[in-house]
């Protein structure tokens, strides 16, 4: 299980597009929160944590490795 954190933009199909990537490379959502009010200095961004099952390390670094491809600055909690 791995939990990432991930600003996006505040604009339709962002968060589509981020849970895509989990799709395609076969990780399990579990748990996805999304908050727009986390940064109150500016309502352009938003913050979402996505929790996911993997089957491992590797699947981690996979689904890492996707997220990072397309220009996902992650952080992992």
């Amino acid at each position: 299980i791995v939990t990432v954190r991930v600003e996006l933009d505040n604009r339709p199909g962002t968060l589509a597009k981020l849970l895509k990537i989990f799709s395609e490379q076969r990780a399990n959502i579990i748990q996805v929160k999304h908050d727009m009010y986390k940064n109150q200095a500016s309502y352009s961004g938003i913050q979402v944590s996505v929790t996911a099952q993997t089957n491992g390390k590797a699947h981690i670094e996979q689904l890492l490795t996707a997220l990072y491809k397309e220009g996902y600055g992650i952080t992992l909690e």
